[in-house]
């Protein structure tokens, strides 16, 4: 074998050797869950702590966020993941009287930014989205979730 052709085959070789490397390194991060709750969850809160409050509205529970299931993965870790993002929910008890319609409409006036995606079938819950975050809000039976990720990626 010539010289040229046996570097040729070595280079071959270890091109293969680090794409098994890079292949193995992102299949690990992939199984174990891309994001990280904490920061991810840390983000959430800070876009929720930017909205405004309905008046008149008083916290019914204290916040929580739910994993959102990677749904490529083929594995599931112990606590349900990998999850490609978290969603972080404000609930509050909305002030006797106030209907979803007028609810909504004050988060039309008041919120901004945010381009409104209303859902199909509903007339107390809308969504709306400002770059890759996502805000879904909801008006119905008296109270008022006002649920954030971030980085949605669907």
């Amino acid at each position: 074998m010539s010289e040229r052709r046996t570097t040729a085959y070595l280079v071959g070789i270890g091109f293969l050797f680090l794409l098994l490397i890079l292949a193995a390194s992102l299949g690990r991060s992939y199984l174990s869950g891309a994001v990280e709750k904490d920061s991810w969850t840390k983000r959430n809160e800070r876009v929720l702590s930017a909205l405004p409050i309905y008046p008149g509205a008083t916290k019914a529970r204290a916040p929580y966020s739910t994993g959102e299931r990677d749904p490529y993965a083929k594995t599931t870790t112990a606590n349900g993941g990998p999850y490609w993002g978290y969603w972080t929910t404000h609930t509050y008890t909305l002030p006797l009287g106030a209907r979803p319609d007028l609810v909504l409409g004050y988060y039309a006036e008041h919120i901004g930014k945010w381009i409104l995606e209303p859902v199909l079938g509903s007339t107390c819950e809308v969504k709306y989205r400002r770059g890759l975050a996502m805000l879904k809000l909801g008006a119905c039976d008296g109270s008022l979730t006002l649920s954030v990720n971030y980085e949605e990626s669907d």
